[in-house]
């Protein structure tokens, strides 16, 4: 067995701004926000980040993004939210995170669904990929009334 230990400790990213309803209908949502934050990454070991050495990297970001869901039949829904941290200061690194997902009822209680997670980071520790990819499956049920 290989066993994967995450070097990352602690990312932490406040950030305040705006958004707006693009669209707004009961089949269809697009939302644009945007705003100011800030990023700090922690490492339980010291890493190398554009050229910097330390355990401990912060920078001020812009934070855009859009989201959107789809209601494209009585059964099916789909989502989605793209997420662009580029930094202002520190190591100038941008991050960016997909998110998708598409929903299926497949009766009255029972739903399956499936995700999409794709994260970026423009500067990652030596040695690390610039992109991590996850695929998500799950079955949820409904207890109660609707």
């Amino acid at each position: 067995m290989i066993r994967r230990v995450s070097r990352q400790a602690l990312r932490s990213a406040p950030a305040g701004g705006l958004g707006y309803h693009v669209i707004n209908a009961k089949e269809t949502t697009f939302d644009v926000f945007g705003g100011v934050g800030h990023t700090t990454d922690e490492y339980r070991v010291t890493q190398v980040i554009a050229n910097k050495i330390d355990t401990r990297f912060s920078r001020t970001t812009l934070v855009l993004g859009e989201e959107s869901s789809h209601q494209l039949s009585p059964t099916v829904s789909a989502k989605q939210l793209l997420e662009v941290y580029p930094g202002l200061s520190g190591d100038k690194a941008v991050l960016m995170k997909l998110k998708a997902g598409l929903g299926v009822a497949l009766s009255g209680t029972l739903n399956l669904t499936v995700g999409l997670v794709d994260s970026y980071n423009s500067k990652p520790p030596a040695a690390q990929k610039k992109n991590d990819l996850a695929l998500f499956v799950g079955i949820s049920v409904k207890l109660g009334e609707n």
